[in-house]
């Protein structure tokens, strides 16, 4: 079943550059974020 894929002509996430980038520019987004919110839960106190 594993081979059949390779035969298909459907990139993997990583092997497709716009892929790739749109996963880092998601991951970046997130990691802001997070970073906002752990900055302003912190401030405050």
């Amino acid at each position: 079943m594993a081979v059949s894929r390779i035969d298909r002509k459907e990139p993997a996430l990583i092997d497709n550059v716009p892929g790739l980038l749109l996963a880092l520019l998601l991951v970046a987004v997130l990691a802001a974020i997070v970073l906002s919110y752990t900055l302003t839960a912190a401030i405050p106190a």
